[in-house]
């Protein structure tokens, strides 16, 4: 059904604490490029990089504008485009999918291998459960002996389709109410229950094996409802960074924060979507945070394009240090 214990816990390229104990993540989402691009895009990502070398970067959804993409030949294309920032600086990377990504009308196992094959890109997609950018992802102590922290991610799905005619089929379907009487109602889709059910049930394999819980960071491109806690209740969340973009959520609230709160592993959460919106706060033990967008195609303030970086120290990992590196400044 999916990928066994062994074969989830081992990477294409190792990722480890380098020798000062240090980790940095960088998670950039929303590049929405199509074939003929927006130069703009690739050069900020290449500035971003070179400022600030991250270990690790996560493509946080909407990777591409897939309504642009309509042929494997157009799709191999584009995607070594977005390859050679990493590939030419040898930054592992990984991407998840947001509901652009869903907008390309091809197979989607074929999509996926076109990023997985890229020699540096560490994706992995489980199989037999709902999306593509399902995985967990090990990084190894300084040392090498033993994995101190996980990157999870997770496919939150398409968009619903209400609003472009196209017929609704399923949990959508069922979910929709036409006058939005669920107060944050939207059109996107969710991470559903099985995915919830192999998070969980990976998560506890991995503890005992282990004999330890592994903190964790999880990267989805629709942030969970929780989210709205950070901006409703900046002082409790101690919420920094800004919100101008109301949060386009999921059609429901599947359950994925009170999984991650049970699980007790997961302390970081962040997501794109969103393209303004870059707050940061902590609700419940977990971080949550929007990175904004970092692609010029798409809308939002050219001022506040950029990605957001997450340094982690082996042996402090509950003080996470985390800053939104804006384009304009780099």
């Amino acid at each position: 059904m999916t990928l066994n214990l062994s074969e989830m816990l081992t990477t294409k390229l190792p990722l480890k604490f380098n020798a000062d104990g240090k980790f940095k993540i960088m998670m950039m989402s929303d590049i929405q490029e199509k074939p003929n691009t927006d130069g703009r895009t690739f050069d900020a990502i290449g500035r971003l990089l070179d400022a600030e070398k991250p270990d690790l970067v996560i493509l946080g959804g909407d990777n591409c504008d897939g309504h642009y993409i309509t042929t494997n030949e157009e799709l191999e294309q584009y995607v070594a485009l977005v390859a050679k920032e990493f590939e030419s600086r040898c930054i592992p990377w990984v991407q998840i999918w947001g509901n652009h990504d869903h907008d390309v009308k091809l197979d989607e196992d074929f999509h996926q291998s076109e990023y997985m094959k890229q020699p540096h890109n560490l994706s992995r997609s489980a199989k037999g459960i709902t999306g593509q950018s399902n995985f967990v992802l090990p990084v190894l102590s300084s040392d090498g002996n033993s994995i101190a922290y996980n990157v999870w991610g997770l496919d939150s799905g398409p968009w619903s389709g209400r609003h472009t005619g196209a017929k609704l089929t399923g949990l959508y379907r069922k979910a929709q109410l036409p006058n939005r009487i669920h107060p944050n109602q939207a059109d996107w889709g969710l991470i559903c229950f099985d995915q919830l059910m192999w998070y969980y049930n990976t998560s506890k394999q991995i503890e005992q094996e282990l004999g330890r819980l592994v903190p964790g960071f999880l990267a989805t491109h629709v942030p969970p409802y929780e989210i709205c806690a950070l901006f409703n209740n900046p002082e409790e969340c101690g919420t920094v960074g800004i919100r101008p973009e109301h949060c386009d959520l999921s059609t429901f609230n599947s359950g994925l924060f009170a999984a991650i709160i049970q699980r007790g592993d997961i302390k970081t959460i962040c997501s794109g979507h969103s393209h303004d919106n870059s707050e940061c706060g902590t609700f419940c033990g977990i971080m949550m945070c929007h990175d904004s967008s970092v692609g010029y195609n798409c809308y939002g303030n050219s001022q506040t394009k950029g990605a957001r970086v997450f340094e982690l120290t082996e042996n402090d990992l509950d003080n996470i240090v985390t800053r939104m590196v804006f384009s304009k400044d780099v």
